[in-house]
């Protein structure tokens, strides 16, 4: 009885698998993902410089092998390059983890300046006050440097923290030499030049070219002392000017001898130094006039 119990549930099992292959029906199996799609229709894709990011309106899709599609939510997203502060494109990275697979796609963002922000756009350099003719042996020296920033809404504003590179100069040397004035602003620069000279000090300044010594002749009785009471000294410059020097002058009266009659010979030096250190320049002359020591002064003498 249980042997033929068994047998006709046999049959019957027999007669159920039968009918499934005869309808064409087999065991479904599950789909596998094979990759993942990303919607960012509706994802912020341009940021002003200081905008925070955000990933909202994002979709992921996981794709599987019969070509359809589910959106997922525990997928991971990495904006770790995105930098609000730095102008630029950003690849902004979505993983997504299915059966021990990754998946992973991107999407771009960029971030701009505010087209509204006010920008620098140059600068302006004012140097009618500034030195820009140096005898040799000076500093460079920029003092009365005025420095103009400009804008892009056509203000501008005097700016004091400009950087100023005169490392061409050189003043042991003669010479004319570009200075660079530089100024930056929220990462825009502008440099602007000017020249200054070096030059010997003698092409800069009047300088001494002679000395006049007044008078040619004096005259003394015997027995009297030298005196250079009626003596002038002018000197004479460059641009023909004459000058009273006679407090500073030399006067040189060595070979004078009062007690004997006779026509001497009174030196008289004078000097002008021009600059200072290894670059001074002096510049010397000397003259000379005649005392005559005599037994009688000439009519009209002393």
């Amino acid at each position: 009885m249980k042997t033929l119990k068994k047998l006709i549930i046999s049959i019957f099992i027999a007669l159920f698998t039968i009918t499934l292959v005869a309808c064409g029906e087999e065991p479904s199996t599950p789909k596998a993902v094979t990759g993942i799609r990303l919607d960012t229709e509706n994802v912020k894709k341009e940021y002003i410089v200081g905008e925070a990011f955000t990933s909202a309106g994002i979709k992921v899709f996981a794709v599987y092998d019969d070509n359809s599609e589910k959106e997922v939510q525990n997928y991971s997203l990495i904006s770790n390059d995105f930098n609000t502060n730095q102008v630029g494109e950003y690849d902004i990275v979505i993983k997504y983890s299915n059966s021990g697979n990754l998946y992973e796609l991107s999407y771009k963002v960029n971030v701009i300046e505010d087209p509204n922000k006010v920008k620098l756009t140059d600068i302006t350099i004012n140097t009618e006050s500034v030195k820009v003719s140096y005898v040799l042996g000076e500093d460079f020296d920029s003092t009365g440097l005025v420095v103009t920033a400009n804008y892009s809404d056509n203000t501008n504003k005097e700016v004091t923290n400009y950087s100023i590179d005169s490392s061409s100069f050189d003043k042991d040397r003669i010479g004319t030499y570009r200075i660079l004035v530089s100024y930056s602003e929220d990462g825009i620069s502008d440099v602007k030049v000017f020249n200054v000279s070096v030059k010997d000090i003698l092409s800069t300044t009047n300088y001494l070219i002679g000395i006049e010594v007044s008078p040619r002749n004096e005259y003394f009785l015997v027995g009297s002392d030298y005196s250079s009471a009626n003596v002038v000294v002018l000197a004479v410059y460059s641009d023909g000017s004459k000058v009273d020097v006679t407090s500073k002058a030399n006067i040189n009266s060595s070979k004078y001898n009062k007690d004997a009659v006779g026509v001497y010979e009174i030196i008289i030096d004078y000097q002008e130094t021009y600059g200072s250190g290894e670059h001074a320049i002096t510049i010397y002359w000397d003259s000379f006039y005649f005392a005559r020591v005599v037994t009688s002064l000439p009519e009209g003498g002393e």
